[in-house]
């Protein structure tokens, strides 16, 4: 299995599709009814409510939409980071480890706010990790600052994400303040224009356009069998880490602050499960892409094929064994 997406072959779409339907089966064949929610932004508890009308009589449609959602995540992440020249081999194995760790818990396979900023911040990554590349570079800084100021209404935790774009910019870019003046103005935009529509259409105070966020430590409900895939998650980071600086050495200046964005915003990542915490896993869904990242570069630069095997397979019991028994406990 391993071996197979090692290579950069077309089929692996294909196969991708197929792996990503065995690990999500339970999911698909028992679909959750997404609920508008105060932890979701105004734009998600829309498309929620456009989707629940939609969906009334069909609730397959609720699974295959949002395993549709991380199967395009996960083609998009293959395509950056092979177009980006992340790895010393291009590869499909990132898709599959990301379909593979968003498979641990239930929470990470509904439509939800959380899946679409994810679009959102994939986007922004992309867009940084080619920011010296690109023709217009203006434009290219206010469109991620946009996408930010947009996060913020599908999923308000996000704005710990602008921290993040800022100091990713610092990374790859001398510091000139026209440029953050450019990225802080496509933040504003989007609440600029929802604080007066509030006001002057709804008549409702303006401030009801800021996020709404609070810091808070999370609770694990189900903890026996969270607290496992959170430590395999964590192995994940950890091994996958210590391939990526054996590389270093032999990396261009580029792709070495390339990999310090994907640091950065794992960094975020973590700062982020504190923010509206509760009783559920949804902000932990963030550090899967960094944790896929990771994942795939152990995979990719393990000699030992069996060592690859058996922490797959591994992986792969632990998704089994909560889907069919963890979600009854």
């Amino acid at each position: 299995m391993i071996a197979v997406f090692k290579e950069k072959n077309p089929a692996n779409i294909l196969l991708l599709l197929i792996a990503g339907v065995l690990l999500k089966l339970s999911f698909l064949s028992h679909p959750v009814i997404p609920a508008e929610s105060i932890f979701n932004g105004v734009l998600t508890n829309r498309f929620i409510k456009g989707l629940n009308a939609t969906a009334t009589n069909n609730p397959l449609l609720y699974s295959v939409t949002a395993f549709a959602m991380l199967y395009i995540q996960a083609l998009w992440l293959v395509y950056i980071f092979n177009r980006h020249r992340m790895y010393n081999r291009q590869n499909y194995l990132i898709g599959l480890a990301y379909l593979l760790v968003t498979s641990f818990f239930k929470e990470w396979n509904t439509v939800s706010g959380l899946l679409l900023a994810n679009f959102l911040l994939i986007y922004i990554l992309s867009k940084l990790l080619s920011i010296n590349t690109v023709a217009y570079l203006r434009e290219t800084i206010f469109n991620m600052g946009l996408c930010l100021g947009i996060a913020l209404f599908v999923y308000p935790p996000s704005i710990i994400f602008i921290f993040w774009a800022l100091l990713s910019l610092a990374i790859q870019r001398p510091f000139k303040s026209n440029e953050w003046l450019i990225c802080i103005l496509g933040i504003l935009t989007p609440v600029y224009f929802y604080a007066a529509y509030l006001f002057f259409w709804q008549k409702t105070d303006w401030r009801n356009a800021l996020p709404d966020v609070d810091v808070a430590i999370p609770v694990l409900v189900n903890y026996k069998w969270q607290i496992t895939g959170l430590a395999l998650l964590a192995a994940s980071i950890f091994t996958g880490f210590f391939f990526i600086r054996r590389q270093q050495s032999k990396m261009v200046i580029q792709i070495r602050k390339a990999w310090d964005i994907v640091l950065t915003y794992l960094g975020a990542c973590v700062l982020l499960i504190f923010i509206n915490a509760g009783s559920h896993l949804q902000n932990i869904f963030f550090i899967l892409l960094p944790v896929s990242v990771y994942l795939a570069a152990f995979f990719l630069y393990n000699s030992s094929k069996i060592t690859n095997l058996i922490i797959f397979w591994l992986l792969v019991a632990f998704v089994v064994a909560n889907q069919y028994f963890g979600m009854m406990a």
